[in-house]
């Protein structure tokens, strides 16, 4: 059995007197060289982007003309793709659909995917636009973590009774409303999406209303 052998290279910081600038060229070169990679870097990027956005689309359109395990088996032996796989695809093509401006923002599909897998307040993406928040999946994912802390901070204060029933009865009065004039399995998706948009009390407030007209 051979074993790989990788040459080890001890960088040593010089001291004091060995630094020497680098001369005027070879700066001016090698910033240029960066930015042409950096630039390089972004369109491959967005290439990766769009086509997982397109694949999702086209997912969408397999999966109508597909019964549900027909459509896993069909995606497995076609490309030799896993549920999960085809749920993410998806998920990004929907996400990208219902909020055009990332595709704008040109997030990359990391961040794309920290986005639509977690519950975030429309400031997220005005911190990102101001370059408050870096575009990756990694910056995003702290910054909505952050963003949840500072909700919990304020859920904790105290609470004016007055607000809180006048709110209260404000939430009654549109899951009312909402009852009395859509269908119920129109009611059944919009409580779905309430909670994916991680509206919580209003979900909860659906879900009784609707356990209490059973």
């Amino acid at each position: 059995m051979w074993k790989l052998k990788v040459k080890k290279t001890e960088i040593k910081a010089p001291s004091k007197g060995e630094l020497s600038p680098p001369s005027p060229g070879t700066l001016v070169t090698a910033a240029q060289r960066i930015h042409e990679n950096i630039k390089a870097i972004e369109a491959h990027a967005a290439g990766i982007r769009e086509r997982a956005i397109q694949i999702g689309r086209d997912l969408i359109t397999v999966k109508i003309h597909k019964k549900h395990g027909d459509f896993l088996d069909y995606i497995n032996v076609e490309f030799q793709m896993t549920p999960r796989t085809a749920q993410r695809y998806m998920r990004v093509a929907e996400f990208t659909d219902l909020n055009p401006e990332t595709i704008d923002m040109k997030l990359p599909l990391s961040a794309l995917y920290a986005l639509m897998e977690a519950n975030f307040a429309p400031e997220i993406l005005e911190d990102i636009k101001q370059k408050g928040v870096p575009k990756t999946g990694v910056g995003i994912k702290k910054a909505i973590a952050a963003q949840h802390t500072a909700d919990d901070v304020v859920t904790m204060m105290p609470v004016d009774p007055t607000a809180q029933k006048a709110h209260d009865k404000a939430v009654h009065n549109a899951v009312a409303l909402l009852m009395e004039h859509l269908p119920e399995g129109t009611l059944a998706k919009l409580t779905k999406h309430c909670a994916a948009a991680g509206w919580h009390e209003l979900t909860d407030a659906l879900k009784e209303a609707a356990h209490g007209a059973h």
